[in-house]
Formats: structure tokens, C-alpha cells, sequence
């Protein structure tokens, strides 16, 4: 693989690390705004093993897989990130660098915590199209504080700004709520 393909996959997997965070599973994007806040903390991803394959658009990280940023954790099997070649551009900027982020999925045991927050899915799919986030298979659980959502299907649109959750056939969608008094006792 060229080093110029290592370098955009590499811009690529930190972009799609940072949309997880933008989609609300992880602290902020990486990037300084226009107002001059501090950058996010570093990416770091461990795993057992890495391969990228440049002319399908996509790098796995597989086995025992850890994507850490500040006090967010994402752990599962695999995680496997596609992207799009962004077309050269010579304009004034330079050249655009890294591939655009197309869809990134996580698979077997996959854990996402954040503060007191807890994702537990076998499978979960963030769609940039779209900016949907999808954690699919039977038991995927949200967790905040003690509160709890159960389904085989959640669905987060961030562009509708809803989230939808269905069960399966002879198992109902679970949701359990403790009063703001109860989880403060």
C-alpha cells in the first residue's frame, strides 16, 4: 500500500472514531472550532489485529478490540470502517486529505460506555447518509444511571432527533424507569 492510501485511511478512522462521538456515544470531535475551544482528547485503538484493503474502501480492527477517548470506551470482536476517495481538489485550500466516512460497524460483544451511560448490542451500525446510529440483535440494552431500554432493534436518528426501538416476534420492546426521588435514595 502506498504511504499517501496509509495516510488517508488513517484521517479516515479518526473521522469515523469522531462521528461516533458526534452521534453522542463519545466525547467531541477532534477538530477546533471556529470559537477556539480545546481540541478532544487523542483516539487510542487497540487490538489484536489491523487490515486495511485501500481498493474496497474500508480498514477492520479485529479481536479484543478498545476504542478509547477521554472517558469514552468502545469495546468489541471487530470494528470495521468504510469510506469514501474524496476528489483531489488543487484550489486555493491545497489538497483534501483522508476519505469521507461512510459507515462504520462494530460486531460480537459490543460495549459502548460514557459516563454513567452503557450501550450493549451484538452488532451496531453508524450510517453517516443518514446519521443514524443502529444497534441490532436480541438484548441490545441502553443503559443511564439504573434506567434501562431492551430491544432486538434501537434505532437513533439524529436528524430527526427520535429514537425507535422494536422487539422481536414473542418478545416485547422493555423499558424500565426509576423516578428521579427513587434514584436519588
Amino acid at each position: 500500500m502506498k504511504c499517501r492510501q496509509c495516510k488517508k485511511l488513517i484521517a479516515s478512522i479518526l473521522a469515523a472514531l469522531s462521528l461516533i462521538a458526534w452521534c453522542g456515544l463519545a466525547v467531541a470531535a477532534g477538530k477546533q472550532d471556529n470559537k477556539g475551544k480545546k481540541p478532544a482528547e487523542p483516539i487510542k485503538i487497540s487490538a489484536d489485529r489491523l487490515t486495511i484493503n485501500s481498493d474496497a474502501n474500508w480498514a477492520e480492527f479485529t479481536g479484543n478490540v478498545i476504542a478509547v477517548q477521554g472517558k469514552t470506551t468502545i469495546a468489541a470482536e471487530r470494528l470495521r470502517i468504510y469510506y469514501k476517495e474524496k476528489a483531489e481538489d488543487t484550489g486555493d485550500a491545497g489538497p483534501r486529505n483522508g476519505g469521507e466516512l461512510e459507515k462504520i460497524e462494530a460486531y460480537g460483544n459490543v460495549r459502548i460506555t460514557m459516563d454513567n451511560r452503557l450501550a450493549v448490542t451484538p452488532k451496531a451500525v453508524y450510517s453517516t447518509a443518514d446519521q443514524t446510529l443502529t444497534l441490532e440483535g436480541e438484548g441490545s440494552r441502553l443503559q443511564s444511571g439504573r434506567d434501562t431500554i431492551t430491544g432486538k432493534r434501537i434505532v437513533f436518528s439524529r436528524q430527526k432527533g427520535s429514537i425507535t426501538v422494536t422487539g422481536s416476534p414473542g418478545k416485547q420492546v422493555e423499558a424500565v424507569i426509576y423516578s428521579e426521588k427513587e434514584a436519588l435514595d
